[in-house]
């Protein structure tokens, strides 16, 4: 890859045309992609750890209310979940 350009060759095999052509063809679509006109967004900010474990942890009590309600329905039906999560939706836009 040649570092002011970011084109990528293959010195190693140059008479495969193939690959030549590969090649080329990447090239030509990366300069394109750099000429467009709209800025290419950054990437996403990573997740709050704190919102992420809540969720994990009202997945894991979700899916052990519907193996109860599979295994026993009579035992399952006065549980709910969803009070947990409106309270913690609540919680993580700032809200009490």
């Amino acid at each position: 890859m040649d570092p002011s350009s970011k084109a990528i060759s293959s010195p190693s095999l140059p008479t495969d045309p193939a690959l030549t052509t590969a090649l080329s063809n990447l090239n030509t679509l990366h300069r394109t992609l750099l000429t467009l006109p709209n800025a290419i967004p950054p990437p996403p900010l990573p997740a709050n750890p704190k919102r992420s474990a809540q969720i994990q942890k009202m997945r894991e009590q979700a899916n052990t209310t519907m193996k109860k309600a599979a295994n026993n329905p009579s035992q399952a039906q006065g549980t709910s979940v969803a009070p947990l999560s409106i309270s913690i939706l609540h919680h993580s836009r700032g809200k009490s």
